[in-house]
């Protein structure tokens, strides 16, 4: 059986109201409707929603345990209740968006199979703007490779081949050769299989396009990783591509050379970062920085606000001042006294427990960043110790 396109304007019951927190709330509906749940790394469908009752906002689609149509709801007015009759519309550019990029993910996937055999897509991010392939391969990529991959997902796009959505029995879906599918995932007696003939077939729950053509023009923006784990972003039918060559252009203006020896510039200056980094690490046992402490409702914090020294002396400072101190708690915000945000590092020793997310949500602080094993580092706002300090202890116990 082949997937073709959707309804629209259909009204749908509320069985079960779940998780209703202010505007927000989870529902359990009933009746056949046209919205795409989450699921094969896409996001699931949006839109509004109206009744007698109420009106408000889909903000996702997904499936419970059971295999239940649940819907993430906002109340924009009026009051959810069960039974209700909600009437339903998608946001149909949201979804054809998501939707293309999926094909096109696919698509460019497929290519850098083909390409260097032993490397395999084990997770996908389909977003609006961006998508992100998350591979595995035991050796290297650069952006050759890419180039290469993306001009040939170009073509594939410009041959209009047809993509197919079939759902199949298990045991039927078992027997087609080549099929790319995950079958410890699989729960249900029949599976879900996308088929661009003589190109690609592999099992995926996600949406998609009828026809390659429509997944628009495709562009690789970023890779990043080392072998084993790798990562590529792509878009489509940006401008970005336009951004990126007044970028290049602007570059090559100001290392004064030519195109083809911005690379060699690049390494030479890599070469030079990689030495002072060496300078920097022995002249460190030698430097003393003037690092305090503070306390704070019973905590005792090793501080330190750095204006224009490196950056890696201070984290390494910082790094070595938390190490083998289980009571510690160490933090350094390193100023260059001229960016709107500032690196920072936090350290926080293991009698403690750190909730580093809350942190990263302050809007006193405005962090961005991540870590693990109780160290934070990014960027942050705040150069205040103090805000810092009492924002600190909210998170830490």
């Amino acid at each position: 059986m082949i997937q073709r396109g959707g309804r629209s304007g259909v009204s749908v019951r509320v069985l079960r109201l779940d998780n209703k927190k202010g505007k927000k709330a989870s529902v359990l509906i009933d009746g056949d409707h046209f919205l795409h749940p989450e699921g094969g790394g896409q996001p699931g469908d949006s839109g509004v929603f109206s009744s007698d009752n109420c009106d408000g906002f889909i903000l996702n689609t997904r499936k419970d345990e059971d295999g239940l149509c649940v819907l993430d709801l906002k109340l924009k007015s009026g009051e959810l209740r069960e039974g209700d009759l909600l009437k339903i519309e998608r946001d149909d550019v949201r979804h054809s968006v998501l939707s293309r990029m999926h094909s096109g993910e696919h698509v460019l996937s497929r290519i850098m199979e083909d390409m260097r055999p032993g490397l395999s897509v084990y997770k996908v991010a389909v977003g609006e703007e961006r998508t992100g392939i998350y591979m595995r391969y035991d050796g290297d990529l650069d952006w050759d490779f890419l180039f290469e991959a993306e001009d040939r997902a170009r073509g594939v796009v410009r041959s209009s081949l047809p993509v197919e959505t079939l759902v199949l029995p298990i045991e039927e879906a078992k027997r087609l050769d080549g099929l790319k599918a995950r079958w410890d995932r699989v729960s249900d007696d029949s599976i879900r299989v996308v088929r661009i003939p003589d190109f690609d077939l592999i099992a995926c729950s996600g949406s998609h396009v009828e026809n390659t053509s429509e997944i628009g023009t495709l562009f690789v923006e970023s890779f990043k990783g080392s072998s084993p784990e790798w990562e590529v972003v792509f878009s489509l039918d940006s401008d970005r591509d336009v951004l990126y060559s007044r970028e290049m252009r602007r570059l090559i203006s100001r290392a004064n050379c030519r195109y083809d020896e911005v690379g060699k510039i690049m390494d030479r200056l890599g070469e030079e970062n990689g030495s002072l980094r060496k300078q920097l690490a022995k002249v460190q046992q030698y430097v003393t920085l003037p690092w305090e402490t503070r306390e704070l409702d019973g905590l005792t914090f090793d501080v330190l606000h750095s204006i224009g020294l490196p950056k890696e002396l201070v984290t390494s400072s910082c790094r070595k001042r938390a190490e083998g101190r289980p009571d510690s708690i160490v933090l350094a915000l390193i100023d260059d006294g001229v960016g709107r945000a500032i690196p920072f590092m936090l350290c926080v020793g293991e009698d403690y427990s750190f909730d580093s997310k809350g942190l990263l949500g302050s809007d006193e602080l405005k962090v961005r960043g991540g870590g693990r094993g109780g160290v934070l580092s990014g960027q942050a706002e705040c150069r205040s110790l103090d805000v810092w300090l009492k924002v600190c202890r909210g998170f830490i116990s």
